[in-house]
């Protein structure tokens, strides 16, 4: 008789500690796997939901959408995937309100099209700091902005340069460390703002041009690197979404633009007191078109391109904290995410 459990992180109501306690071991449906979780991600969403409701339909309920782990079981009508596969996944317990399609617990049911293979050469701690930012990043990108997919035997030194620029403001978040790594394997030149201590790592990554967003020149800087690269950046993603973001982020498009539709992806719902210019596309990435409207996409990146990148060096996983207690250390994690509190990094 197996005697494997699965223990749960339960939110009871607003904002209340997390309780841990024992529920069954759910089965995959049509299309889904079973996934043994063997790592929790935990990031700014899950936060989100715990201090201020957000996209909760009731209590109680269960958080968290990032794992990496072992396939145990799949649903009827999933291919590619078998058990013992070692994968990572995004779970959509927050679209769809099942707590058996979220990552609070020991096992994790998610969509077949939204698990992808590891390499045996990443663990799964380094694997899990990805997930939540590549996917983000493919709907920026190839969604929104509209960058052609690149060609997965593309290694990252081989790529040319497509004389089409971006510009990313907030590069050093999870997100905007992606996008880098993302539009560098596009072929489009980067120019990037950013707190000046992560300049190295962020050149690292493929950013081409650094600005510090702190100096009151930033925009002017950047326009002025632009001119001298002779690129025009029509496109851009702010990761953080303010209205002290977003108002210099379309200065650049309209002054840098170089006559070319402008598009600004935005990862927040617009702020309404921010007045958008003529000429200037905005568009919120909703993270929920992954499993809706472009489940061609999902299909994509998790089936074809993550492996590969992974593979290739293309994606380098970032940095992470950990935190041990297993589901009794969640509670702490998303503390540590909300107070910015150091702990181990590795």
């Amino acid at each position: 008789m197996s005697t494997a459990k699965n223990v749960v992180a339960v939110m009871t109501g607003p904002k209340s500690p997390l309780t841990i306690e024992e529920r069954p071991i759910p089965t995959p449906g049509p299309k889904e796997v079973l996934i043994r979780n063997k790592v929790i991600a935990v990031n700014p969403i899950d936060t989100k939901r715990w201090a201020y409701g957000f996209l909760i339909q009731s209590y109680p309920t269960i958080l968290g959408q990032d794992v990496s782990g072992v396939v145990v079981a799949v649903g009827p009508g999933v291919t590619g995937l078998q058990p013992g596969d070692r994968v990572i996944a995004i779970a959509d317990g927050i679209h769809t309100g099942e707590i058996t399609h979220t990552a609070f617990q020991n096992y994790t049911v998610a969509r077949a099209n939204c698990t992808a293979k590891i390499p045996g050469s990443i663990s799964f701690l380094s694997a899990a700091t990805i997930i939540t930012g590549v996917t983000t990043t493919a709907m920026a990108l190839y969604d929104v902005l509209g960058v052609p997919v690149p060609d997965l035997t593309v290694k990252p030194d081989q790529v040319t340069k497509t004389g089409e620029g971006i510009l990313i403001w907030g590069g050093a978040s999870m997100v905007g460390s992606m996008v880098i790594q993302l539009a560098r394997q596009a072929g489009m030149t980067v120019f990037v703002t950013a707190s000046a201590k992560h300049h190295d790592w962020l050149r690292s990554l493929g950013a081409d041009v650094l600005v510090d967003y702190n100096a009151p020149t930033v925009v002017s800087d950047i326009i002025a690197a632009a001119e001298t690269a002779r690129i025009s950046i029509a496109l851009a993603v702010d990761v953080i979404s303010y209205p002290d973001t977003l108002r210099p982020s379309m200065e650049i498009l309209l002054k840098a633009g170089g006559g070319k539709p402008l598009k600004l992806a935005h990862t927040t719902p617009w702020d309404n007191e921010v007045l958008v210019p003529e000429g200037v596309k905005t568009t919120w990435i909703s993270g929920g078109d992954v499993w809706g409207r472009r489940e061609d996409l999902a299909a994509w990146l998790y089936g074809e391109a993550i492996p590969a990148w992974l593979a290739n060096g293309t994606v380098v996983p970032s940095a992470y904290q950990v935190i041990d207690g297993g589901l009794e250390g969640l509670q702490l994690a998303m503390e540590v995410l909300l107070g910015g509190k150091e702990l181990r990094t590795s």
